[in-house]
C-alpha cells in the first residue's frame, strides 16, 4: 500500500497542521504494511499547482493508492483520497479569517469532503460539528486523536532555568500562553487577567510565544508582557517546564494540542471550558470560561499559590498516557486499509 501524505506546510511555521503531518509521517515511516511518501513540493509553488499538478503527478509516478491531505484534496482524483479536517472554526468564526481563506473553505472544502473516500477528525466534538456543517461526512468520518511530540517532556529545573536565562533572559516567574495570527487564541483576555492578578503578584511576567493576531495593537502591551515570537519545539518544551501556569483560552478549538504538550511537560494548565479541551484534557486541566476574566483571575491565584498534588500528577500522567503518535498511526492505517478493500 503506497500513500502520499501532503506535507506542503512542513517547515513553514504553520503550527498545528504542520505538526500533525510531520509527526504522522514519522509514525508511519517505519511500518512494514505501508509505504508512505511525504510530498513537500517546491516551496515556491502555489497551492493551485500543488493540487492540480504536483500531487496528481506524484501519484501517477509512484502508482500511489491513496493521497492523504489536510482539508483540501487534489482537484483531479487519480487515487483514493483521505482528508483530515482539524476543526470548523472558519464556519463558526468567519471574521477571524481573510476573505481569501473564507472563499477557499466555503468552496473547496465542501468539494473535498464530497469527493473524499474517508475523513479524519481529531475529536468527537469536531465530528458533531461536521454533522451540522457537512452532513455528507456522517458515514465516512472517523475520530482519531492527535498526540504530542516526544520532545515535550519533563526537564530538570537546573537545565531549563539556565537555558531560559541564556536564551530569553527569563529570570522572573512567568505565566505562559501561545498566540497565532488567528484571534481565536483570546490573547487579550489573558493579558487582562494577568494584569488584574499582578495587583497581588506583581513579580510575575506573562510570556507569549508565537506571532500576534491580526490587528493586535502591540503598542498597548505592558512592559511585563514578553513577546517571543515564533519559538522552536525545543524552546517551547523549556518554556512549558519553566512556567508557573500555562494558560490556554481559545474561543474555539478542534483538539487543543498545546494542552497536551504542556501536560506532557509537567505544567499546571488552565484551559477553556469548551468541549474539545474538556474531551482532551479531562480532570488534569483546570477549566474556566474563556469569556470570564474574573474566573481566570480566581483560578490563576489559586494555582499560583499551590503545588501539584500527587493526585493531580496522577491525573496528568493518565491523560498523557492516552495519546501517542503510534496509536494515531495505527488508527490511520486502519482507515487506509478499509477504503482499499
Amino acid at each position: 500500500m503506497k500513500v502520499i501524505l501532503d506535507g506542503h506546510m512542513v517547515g513553514t511555521k504553520e503550527g498545528g497542521n504542520a505538526r500533525y503531518v510531520q509527526n504522522l509521517y514519522k509514525a508511519l515511516f517505519d511500518r512494514r504494511d505501508i509505504d508512505v511518501v511525504l510530498y513537500t513540493g517546491d516551496k515556491n509553488e502555489g497551492n493551485l499547482y500543488r493540487l492540480c499538478v504536483g500531487l496528481p503527478n506524484m501519484a501517477r509516478k509512484i502508482h500511489a493508492d491513496i493521497i492523504h491531505s489536510t482539508y483540501i484534496s487534489p482537484f483531479l482524483k487519480t487515487t483514493k483520497t483521505v482528508i483530515t479536517v482539524h476543526d470548523f472554526s472558519f464556519y463558526r468564526y468567519p471574521k477571524f479569517f481573510t476573505l481569501r481563506e473564507q472563499i477557499i473553505f466555503s468552496t473547496l472544502l465542501p468539494w473535498s469532503i464530497n469527493n473524499a473516500d474517508a475523513i479524519i477528525v481529531p475529536t468527537e466534538f469536531v465530528k458533531e460539528e461536521s454533522l451540522e456543517f457537512s452532513p455528507k461526512m456522517a458515514n465516512k468520518t472517523g475520530v482519531i486523536h492527535d498526540a504530542s511530540d516526544p520532545v515535550f517532556t519533563t526537564i530538570s529545573k537546573k537545565k531549563y532555568s539556565q537555558y531560559l536565562i541564556e536564551k530569553f533572559y527569563l529570570k522572573k516567574k512567568y505565566y505562559l500562553c501561545l498566540s497565532s495570527v488567528n484571534p481565536k487564541k483570546n490573547i487579550e483576555a489573558i493579558i487582562q487577567g494577568v494584569r488584574l492578578l499582578r495587583e497581588h503578584y506583581s513579580d510575575f511576567e506573562l510570556v507569549i510565544a508565537g506571532v500576534l493576531p491580526h490587528g493586535f495593537d502591540k503598542s498597548s502591551v505592558p512592559p511585563w508582557v514578553r513577546i517571543l515570537g515564533f519559538v522552536s519545539d525545543h524552546d517551547l518544551a523549556m518554556l512549558y517546564n519553566g512556567c508557573e501556569v500555562f494558560i490556554y483560552l481559545p474561543l474555539y478549538e478542534g483538539f487543543g494540542l498545546p494542552v497536551l504538550e504542556a501536560l506532557q511537560s509537567g505544567a499546571k494548565v488552565i484551559g477553556s471550558r469548551i468541549p474539545p479541551i474538556c474531551e482532551v484534557g479531562g480532570n488534569a486541566v483546570t477549566m474556566v470560561d474563556p469569556n470570564s476574566i474574573g474566573e481566570l483571575v480566581q483560578v490563576l491565584k489559586k494555582l499560583t499559590t499551590s503545588s501539584q498534588t500527587p493526585k493531580q500528577q496522577m491525573l496528568r500522567r493518565a491523560v498523557v498516557k492516552k495519546y501517542s503518535w503510534q496509536k494515531t498511526a495505527d488508527e490511520t492505517v486502519k482507515i487506509y486499509k478499509k477504503i482499499l478493500q
